[in-house]
């Protein structure tokens, strides 16, 4: 898979077992809100194009963890083998 731009996804991280994966995957989920703060809090020192980038690139990362098919094809099956 070739990466295009510094916003394009691709998981590298290794293969663990699932109830750890699935662990983490759910502390992230739990911290959405927290972390779009965090962003909040920033705003007013971005412009209106990179507030737009950010927002969308946190978007499409919770939409790939809250969605079973896509967090399975896109994290689980990509991860690597020690």
């Amino acid at each position: 898979v070739d990466i295009e731009k510094v916003t394009d996804r691709l998981y590298r991280g290794f293969c663990r077992e699932e109830a750890i994966t699935q662990t983490i995957r759910k502390e992230f989920i739990a911290k959405e809100q927290s972390i779009y703060s965090v962003v909040n809090r920033y705003s007013d020192w971005l412009s209106t194009g990179d507030k737009k980038e950010i927002d969308r690139f946190l978007r499409d990362f919770f939409e790939i963890l809250n969605n079973d098919r896509s967090f399975e094809k896109f994290v689980v099956k990509a991860c690597r083998s020690y």
